[in-house]
């Protein structure tokens, strides 16, 4: 998600109809790119990671002032 790659069997498999249309029109290697490298990989999931701990951490956060503002007043 973060890196804007997909690979190729993945593409082909979810994406069956664009990918033959590609295939077809001899325009697929035009849309090839090499897989992002280690580094880039790794940073992409601590991002996602981080991102979800926040996003989680702040549901929490939300559900506790709720319940706490429903029950004292």
């Amino acid at each position: 998600m973060f890196t804007g790659t997909v690979p190729l069997e993945e593409f082909r498999r979810e994406h069956t109809l664009e990918y033959n249309r590609l295939l077809k029109s001899g325009q697929l290697a035009k849309h090839l790119v090499d897989a992002p490298s280690r580094p880039m990989t790794l940073g992409s999931r601590i991002l996602g990671i981080t991102l979800i701990i926040c996003g989680l951490t702040l549901l929490v956060l939300v559900l506790i002032g709720f319940t706490g503002s429903t029950l004292g007043g």
